[in-house]
């Protein structure tokens, strides 16, 4: 077999990367070598040596940092060509820790990426620590604002120092597949194998996302994510083994015939598949995710997967307990059903953008009292007025679906405002449940998402019935309860 090149494109890109990086390592070694010479000969400026030490650690770091990251990526792109030219048509083989059935959780990168960035923000930062008081006492007052960033660098700080607590609590997990790949159509199924020592009282929640990552292209880089499909559960502690050096945890999810397979062809445009667990413990929670092959094979099928494999109820179709439902169901006036979607019911999301809000509206005022240039404090503005109309809908709109007497009435209160849709019976084709608003995956927890439930006409345009449901099992159960009603009317 001819020994694989290189795509061309990744090693002009990798040449570029280390010409870019070779300036600021050559920056950072200048700057670096000049404050050890002071700091040996015994500096009179000790502020400018500092300053010194600081741009060196800076420079020198982005520098040799990612000269390293093109090195590290120019030999994992050389193995990943081999493995394909072997697997030609077995993509879940194209990485090697795919191709063994053994992925390594995220807790050990998490820590140490988390590390790097607060130290290399604290170093960019920390300096404004210098000249900001100066220009404050000035009567430039505009530039307290620059206090925010060493701020978020101390929040920083704690998130680095709380990531490596959970690392050296629960070490690093593997997920162990059973099949490879997971099977589009069929099953994703394995076992976590923790070093979890005692079982959680309440269980440990397992999860499967789908998420479609893009990546902005040009200067500002940017990233987001999309959850397409998730799937969760919960193992009590009698599903929790004992592994060789801790509770190991069963994984099965049923993966639908239509998702999408695992995709990273485009970096700006990616299809992910995630395992997560996470337990909430005394002191330290547990957190670990692995990324996972998901393709279609020849076991894919339309038809559902075979059910109780590890001896628990199928995770794709759990029963959803009734006493645990946040939307309450009351008698309607008539005889009928009241679905009441109360306003500011997830306090979390309510809570955050509240928080988002009030922090973008004192940086508005605060760009208008300083004498800002307008043009920002009116941008600011702007975006701060949609703001503020996404937090009245979140803490103060409502939902009343009400079927009685042979229709469905949407009723939506906001402040006061009332609106009423009316549905007779013979026109609901369907109730569908959809993804809504979505929580994007931060530092310190991973994306969720929320669930809409919608009516669909056989005329006109659908009519959405409820908004923001937390729970995916809970929103598939009430449409099944609604629409089960109106086909007994």
């Amino acid at each position: 077999m001819p020994a694989p090149t290189i795509d061309s494109n990744f090693k002009s890109g990798a040449g570029c990367l280390i010409l870019f990086a070779l300036p600021f390592a050559a920056v950072g070694v200048v700057t670096g070598y000049l404050a050890l010479k002071q700091f040996s000969e015994g500096p009179q400026d000790w502020q400018q040596t500092l300053m010194l030490g600081i741009f060196g650690l800076v420079f020198g770091g982005v520098g040799f940092g990612l000269i390293a990251a093109a090195l590290w990526g120019k030999g994992k792109v050389r193995e990943e060509g081999e493995l394909e030219q072997r697997h030609p048509e077995e993509p879940w083989m194209w990485k090697a820790e795919w191709a063994t059935g053994r992925i390594k959780g995220s807790s050990q990168v998490t820590m140490w990426f988390s590390w790097g960035f607060a130290i290399f923000w604290n170093l960019i930062s920390c300096p404004l620590l210098f000249f900001l008081p100066a220009e404050i006492e000035k009567g430039n007052y505009a530039a307290a604002v620059g206090l925010l960033f060493p701020v978020i660098g101390v929040g920083l700080l704690w998130w680095a120092a709380h990531s490596t607590l959970r690392y050296r609590k629960f070490g690093t997990s593997y997920l162990q597949l059973d099949t490879l790949p997971g099977v589009i159509g069929g099953k994703l199924r394995g076992t976590i194998q923790s070093r979890l020592s005692e079982k959680p009282a309440e269980g440990i929640k397992v999860s499967l996302h789908c998420v479609r990552r893009r990546e902005s292209r040009g200067k500002n880089n940017s990233s987001s994510e999309r959850i397409l499909w998730e799937e969760s559960y919960t193992l009590g502690p009698e599903h929790l083994y004992r592994g060789r050096e801790g509770l190991d945890l069963p994984v099965e999810f049923n993966i639908p015939h239509d998702s999408l397979p695992s995709d990273e062809s485009d970096r700006y445009n990616k299809i992910i598949w995630r395992v997560s667990a996470g337990a909430e413990l005394a002191g330290v929670d547990y957190q670990t995710q692995f990324e996972a092959p998901v393709f279609k094979t020849a076991d894919s099928s339309p038809e559902s997967p075979p059910e109780r494999v590890y001896g628990f109820r199928p995770v794709s179709a759990p029963e959803f307990d009734p006493k645990q439902a946040t939307i309450e169901i009351r008698p309607s006036a008539l005889g009928g059903s009241e679905y009441y979607f109360a306003a500011a019911r997830n306090r979390g999301a309510a809570a955050a953008t509240t928080f988002f809000f009030l922090l973008l509206a004192a940086i508005t005022a605060g760009l208008f009292y300083f004498g800002v240039p307008l043009l920002f404090p009116i941008v600011f503005g702007v975006v701060c007025l949609l703001m503020l109309l996404f937090v009245v809908d979140v803490l103060f709109a409502s939902t009343r679906v009400v079927i009685e007497n042979g229709k469905v009435r949407v009723i939506r209160s906001t402040l006061g405002y009332r609106s009423v849709k009316e549905i007779v019976y013979s026109d609901v084709k369907d109730i569908n449940v959809k993804i809504g608003m979505q929580q994007q995956k931060t530092m310190t927890q991973d994306s969720h998402a929320y669930y809409d439930i919608e009516i669909q006409r056989q005329s006109g345009r659908n009519v959405m019935a409820g908004r923001s449901v937390p729970n995916k099992r809970e929103a598939e159960w009430l449409a099944e309860q609604m629409l089960l009603q109106i086909a007994a009317g």
